[in-house]
C-alpha cells in the first residue's frame, strides 16, 4: 500500500486492477466452457463418421417417430434430474472445501497459540514466518482462542448443512436411477434391427447432426462473449499503466527528505542505497540506537511525501518512547527537536514516555498538555466512556459497516 499512500498509483489504478481480475476470471470461465463444448463436438463428429446410414427415413417414419418421441420425453426427464443431481453434488463439494479451509485454519491457530504459550516465549517476540514484532500478552492469546472457537462454530454449521444436502442428494440419486432404468428399456427398443439397419443407428445419425449443429451454435455464442470481454480488458488496461515520470519525482523527493532527516538525527550508518526504493526496509542496516532515529526519519519522509503528492486526512502523530535504545544526551536533544519542529503544519503530536522529565528540556512543549497515567497498564477511563462513545459511536459503526 506504500505506492497508494505516497501517490505513486491513484485510486483509479486499484479500481482498474480489481476490474481486470474480475474480467480475466470471466474470460477464463467462458473459455473453459468453450473448450468443453469443442471437445464434445469433436467427439460427436468422430463417432458420426463410424455411423453409416443410407436409407429412406420414410420407411421407418411411424415407428421412428413414436420411439423417438417417447425416448426424448424420458431423456429430458433424465437430464433434468441429472442437473439437480450435479447441483447438489456441487453444493456438497463446496461445503467440503469450506470445512477443509476451516479445519486448516483451526490447526494453524492452535499452532500459533501453542507457540505463544511456550514457556520460552517472551512477552514480545518476532513472528517466525515474517519477522514482524508482536506482543505476546494474555489478551493476544485469548484473541487466538476466540478465533479458534469461532472457527469451530462455523465447522458445526457447515456439517449440519452437509447432512441436509446429503439427504437431498440421496433422494435425487434414487430418482435418477429410476429414470435411467426407464430409459434403458427404451434403448432396447431402439436397437431392434430391421432390414439390417437398426432404428437406433438411424436416430443416432440424425441426432449427431443436430447435436453438432447445436454445439457449433453454442461455441459461436461463447466466442462472441470472449471478444466482448477481451475488448473490455483492453479498454481497462489504460488505467493500469504506471506514470513512470511521476514515480521518479516521488522517489527523488522521498530520497531527498530521507537524506535531510537522517542528517538532522545524526544517523550516518545508512547510505543512499539503503533507501533507494520506496518499500525498502532500512532496519536491515540500522542497528542499536541508530534504528529508532532511522525509523523516525523514514516515517517523517513518508509524511512529507504524502503531503506533496497525495491527499489524505491529517491524523495525530502518536510516538511512544522516542528515546529507545539508550540514546545519548546529544541524540535525545536531536530527536526531540526533530519530532517537534518537523511535524506537518497543523498536525497534533502525542508523545508517550516513562518519565515526564524527558520533555522538560524543549521550550516548545514546556506548556503542552500532559496526562499522567496513575494506574499501570490502563489508559482508558470508565467515567469518560459514555461521552466519548456518544461522539464517535456513529462513526465507528459506519466504519465497521463499510465495504471499503
Amino acid at each position: 500500500m506504500i505506492e497508494f499512500h505516497l501517490g505513486v498509483r491513484p485510486q483509479s489504478f486499484y479500481d482498474a486492477k480489481k476490474l481486470d481480475l474480475e474480467l480475466h476470471d470471466k474470460l477464463h470461465a467462458i473459455q473453459k466452457d468453450r473448450f468443453s463444448l469443442q471437445a464434445a463436438r469433436d467427439s460427436v463428429r468422430k463417432k458420426k463418421k463410424l455411423v453409416q446410414v443410407d436409407i429412406d427415413p420414410a420407411a421407418f417414419r411411424e415407428e421412428m417417430e413414436q420411439a423417438v418421441d417417447h425416448y426424448n420425453v424420458v431423456y429430458a426427464q433424465q437430464q433434468a434430474v441429472l442437473a439437480r443431481l450435479k447441483d447438489f453434488r456441487n453444493q456438497r463439494d463446496a461445503i467440503d472445501t469450506e470445512l477443509d479451509l476451516l479445519r486448516r485454519g483451526i490447526a494453524e491457530l492452535e499452532a500459533d497459540y501453542k507457540y505463544a504459550e511456550s514457556p520460552d516465549m517472551p512477552d514480545h517476540g518476532n513472528c517466525p514466518t515474517c519477522g514482524t514484532e508482536f506482543e505476546n500478552s494474555f489478551v493476544e492469546r485469548f484473541g487466538i482462542l476466540d478465533d479458534i472457537d469461532h472457527c469451530r462454530a462455523l465447522v458445526d454449521q457447515w456439517l449440519k448443512k452437509r447432512v441436509d444436502i446429503s439427504e437431498s442428494l440421496s433422494l435425487v440419486e434414487a430418482e435418477y436411477s429410476e429414470v435411467s432404468k426407464n430409459l434403458s428399456v427404451l434403448e432396447g427398443l431402439l436397437h431392434r434391427t430391421k432390414e439390417n439397419i437398426t432404428l437406433s443407428e438411424l436416430i443416432a445419425s440424425e441426432g449427431m447432426k443436430e447435436m453438432v449443429s447445436s454445439l457449433d451454435s453454442d461455441i459461436s455464442i461463447l466466442l462472441e462473449g470472449e471478444e466482448v470481454v477481451s475488448a473490455e480488458i483492453e479498454e481497462n488496461s489504460a488505467n493500469l499503466k504506471l506514470d513512470s515520470k511521476r514515480k521518479k519525482s516521488i522517489l527523488e523527493y522521498y530520497q531527498a527528505r530521507m537524506k535531510e532527516f537522517l542528517n538532522a538525527l545524526n544517523v550516518s550508518v545508512l547510505s543512499e542505497s539503503d533507501y533507494d526504493a520506496l518499500d525498502k526496509q532500512i532496519t536491515n542496516n540500522a542497528l542499536g540506537s541508530d534504528r529508532p532515529r532511522s525509523l523516525a526519519a523514514q516515517y517523517y519522509a513518508f509524511l512529507y511525501t504524502m503531503k506533496k503528492f497525495n491527499t489524505f486526512t491529517l491524523c495525530p502523530m502518536i510516538i511512544d518512547s522516542p528515546f529507545q535504545q539508550e540514546q545519548d544526551p546529544t541524540n535525545e536533544e536531536a530527536i526531540m527537536n526533530f519530532l517537534i519542529s518537523r511535524r506537518l503544519d497543523g498536525q497534533q503530536l502525542i508523545l508517550g514516555t516513562i518519565s515526564v522529565d524527558d520533555f522538560t528540556t524543549n521550550s516548545e512543549i514546556a506548556n503542552a498538555p500532559r496526562h499522567e497515567l496513575k494506574t499501570k497498564y490502563k489508559l482508558l477511563q470508565k467515567n469518560q466512556f459514555s461521552s466519548v462513545n456518544a461522539e464517535i459511536g456513529d462513526m465507528h459503526d459506519i466504519t465497521l459497516a463499510s465495504d471499503g
